[in-house]
């Protein structure tokens, strides 16, 4: 009986020894997280131009005409949300979609056609004035609203990070990137959540939004490129 007390309490004690190690190694990341694997030496124009496969060439095609736009990624401290070329199909899909019901019917739109202004007003949109890496941001719980480049147009950066081994906030870390819409009302916002953050530039912190994610926040770019004749 004493022996299945004893084995009771070793058992009981390691559990507790590994639930406060894997805690710490949990807190540990939570706070000290660093994208090491993100370290570019150049400047986040030239980041994006050195992408393998391809991936960023909507986004480029669509800054080749929005020569401002070059210019402050190539010199600005700025963070950039990276958008990849589905964000730019499903974008130009919708519009289109619009565009086909019309009465009359709109010719279709590509990123050679677009509105120049229209096109470069939104863009600024995911080039935010200033670096705020992730750490950054634990700093205010609600987040910031930070001005685009260019236009000064405010959009919110929040903290959030998933949760890891049951740990809450434990796993990899994420910014809650949305457009405001103009309100102080959250509820008013469009919000995507990030898939890597943190990646650095010799001018720049560069976040990757999802696939998912429509260029333009969906509605309003629609409404705005298509009341233009």
């Amino acid at each position: 009986m004493q022996q299945f007390k004893n084995t009771h309490l070793f058992t009981l004690l390691l559990v507790v020894l590994l639930f406060a190690v894997a805690c710490k190694k949990a807190d540990h990341s939570y706070v000290d997280y660093e994208n090491k694997l993100g370290l570019y030496n150049g400047n986040t124009f030239q980041y994006l131009k050195d992408q393998p496969g391809g991936v960023y060439d909507s986004l480029l095609k669509a800054l080749d005409r929005c020569p401002d736009l070059v210019n402050v990624l190539s010199k600005d401290s700025i963070t950039v949300f990276a958008l990849t070329n589905k964000s730019f199909v499903l974008s130009l899909r919708n519009i289109n979609l619009a565009r086909r019901d019309s009465v009359p019917r709109l010719p279709d739109l590509n990123l050679s056609n677009i509105d120049q202004q229209a096109l470069q007003t939104y863009l600024a949109r995911y080039i935010l004035q200033g670096i705020y890496p992730s750490r950054e941001l634990l700093r205010a719980s609600d987040g910031y609203a930070v001005p685009c480049v260019l236009y000064n147009y405010p959009m919110q950066i929040q903290y959030a990070s998933s949760n890891a081994s049951g740990f809450l906030g434990g796993g990899p870390r994420s910014i809650l990137f949305s457009d405001r819409n103009g309100s102080q009302f959250s509820s008013n916002w469009v919000s995507v959540n990030t898939i890597t953050v943190d990646i650095k530039t010799q001018n720049a912190s560069v976040n990757i939004l999802p696939e998912t994610h429509d260029f333009g926040f969906g509605v309003g770019f629609i409404q705005k490129v298509n009341s233009i004749k």
